[in-house]
This record gives C-alpha cells, structure tokens and sequence, in this order.
C-alpha cells in the first residue's frame, strides 16, 4: 500500500522537477470523490488523544482542498503531490485558504477510510504529520479513478492556527 506526505518544508528545484513529471491534461470533474472528514475524524482524535495531542476539528477549507487533491490524483491515475505545472503544495494550501502551516498525507488502495488512516498511522513521516501539535484543523477526502476498477485515492489535509 503506497502512500507519501508532504510538509510546507521542501526545496524548489523538486517542486519543479514534480510539476514537470506531472504535466499530464487535467480532465473535467467527472471523477466521484467525496469529503470523508465526518467519517474519519473520530479515529483521527482518538489516535491523536492516545499520544498525548489535543483534537482536531472539522476544516471546511482543508476538507475542500483534499477533495480537490484526490480528484486530481485520480483524474491522472497519480498518486503525488504536485501534479500540473504550478501545482505544488504551497500554491495550492494559498490558493485554497487553508490556514498555515499545513501538511498532506495521501494514499492510493486502501479500500476504507479506516484502512487508510491506519496506513498513515503506522508510518513514521505521515504519523508525524497527524501529531503534530501545531495543527487545529483537518480535513479528509477520497476519489475514485473510473478508468481503473474504482481505484481510490485518499488526501488528509491538515491545517494550523
């Protein structure tokens, strides 16, 4: 089950060498996705409270840019951060109004938002993203490539102060 993070932290020259492998046509909407923040954030506070970290709420902003992200990992049967010219994280956290700093974890396979969270959980770098005592906010979605036997593609966003 593969799966990537990504912090506000990276150096430039990766986000254009990301930007140009990715340079795929983005295609309309019409891939499925939907907001799983409801569903997820339950286990994500319990896991967050069992590690000695404060509860997340519901991000409205952060929910909106992680269906955007799974839509577009889907549209391009890609599971990466920046896809598209000038589509990297920053840009897209501003551009959407998600309170900084912010980090996103994705996921392509899993077949439940719990199978999902419990693969953040358990790696080291998105486990660290979902602890991290500087964010307040979350936000949870997933998409579905149609062209592909329904293969999900899963965005937590999480968003600061």
């Amino acid at each position: 089950m593969p799966f990537e993070r990504r912090t506000l932290l990276a150096s430039g020259g990766a986000f254009l060498l990301a930007a140009l492998a990715g340079c795929g046509s983005l295609s309309s909407r019409s891939v499925e996705g939907r907001i799983v923040t409801s569903e997820a954030i339950e286990r994500i506070n319990a896991f967050r409270l069992s590690n000695g970290q404060t509860a997340l709420r519901h991000d409205r902003a952060a929910s909106a840019a992680a269906l955007e992200h799974a839509r577009t990992m889907a549209e391009n049967r890609q599971m990466a951060h920046n896809i598209g010219l000038g589509a990297d994280f920053p840009r897209r956290m501003k551009r959407q109004d998600v309170a900084l700093p912010a980090a996103e974890n994705i996921a392509t396979g899993q077949d439940t938002v719990e199978r999902a969270l419990r693969a953040w959980e358990v790696s080291a770098s998105h486990r660290r993203n979902t602890l991290d005592e500087r964010f307040t906010g979350v936000g949870v979605a997933v998409a579905y490539d149609p062209n592909n036997g329904g293969e999900p593609y899963w965005a937590m966003v999480l968003s600061g102060r």
